[in-house]
């Protein structure tokens, strides 16, 4: 064991002896939460594997549309975490179950592992394609907002792809691990088109094909003299 992992491993530990113990990962870092603390830093994918490796649920909302995090970071509830959850309706300030939480990220398109389907609570969450309000005056009347309004005239121009149940497709984590490099090289690769992606309702998904495709053009002139070649590819090349 690395110095490195031998120091998050007592933190990881406790988390998973939290209630709503988890690892969350943004656009701005990581945050490990457990007893009463947190531990926050950068090195986000390192801590992930530890997490994901280590049994603890880890929601990674990096690559989830940036406008619907920051709606659930701001305007969502907290996660109860050593704490009981409060009574449902939740509002921005009140304490929510980690599963309920976890529901609404993976909803919004960010991953989410070592969690079961049954572990997810969407009882507090509408669906979010169409959200209706009610009238202050009169609960039973309902309308529609006009920013709702606006989303649904755009609809029909930005039709959302579904991964073909016979496509052997990967989410970000697994394709990062299929590829042998980190999850942040995935992305680049799709932002500079050089790897195909599809987009669907629960986030983007990377067809095996292609990363494996990508990753032997990588591991053609990878410069770094201990970098080892995923599985594979070692088996292809018989290395």
């Amino acid at each position: 064991m690395s110095r490195e992992e031998f120091r998050y491993t007592g933190y990881i530990a406790e988390a998973k002896q939290t209630i709503g113990g988890h690892l969350h990962v943004g656009r701005g870092g990581f945050t490990l939460h457990f007893g009463t603390s947190r531990l926050s830093g950068y090195d986000c994918d390192h801590v992930k594997s530890l997490c994901i490796a280590a049994g603890l649920p880890v929601i990674d909302s990096r690559e989830a549309p940036i406008e619907l995090v920051a709606k659930l970071g701001v305007s969502g509830p907290m996660i109860a975490v050593n704490r009981h959850p409060d009574p449902h309706p939740w509002h921005a300030l009140a304490y929510a179950p980690l599963g309920a939480i976890a529901a609404a990220y993976r909803r919004a398109g960010a991953e989410v592992f070592n969690m079961a389907d049954s572990q997810f609570d969407e009882s507090g969450f509408e669906d979010g394609t169409v959200r209706t309000l009610r009238k202050r005056w009169n609960a039973n009347q309902r309308y529609l907002s006009e920013p709702m309004m606006r989303r649904l005239r755009a609809a029909p121009e930005k039709p959302i792809s579904r991964v073909s149940p016979a496509e052997d497709c990967l989410r970000l984590g697994a394709a990062a691990l299929e590829a042998g490099v980190t999850a942040a090289t995935i992305i680049n690769w799709a932002n500079a088109g050089d790897l195909e992606r599809v987009q669907t309702r629960t986030g983007w998904h990377y067809p095996r094909r292609a990363v494996r495709a990508r990753a032997r053009l990588y591991w053609q002139h990878v410069r770094f003299q201990r970098a080892v070649p995923p599985e594979w590819l070692r088996a292809e090349t018989g290395a």
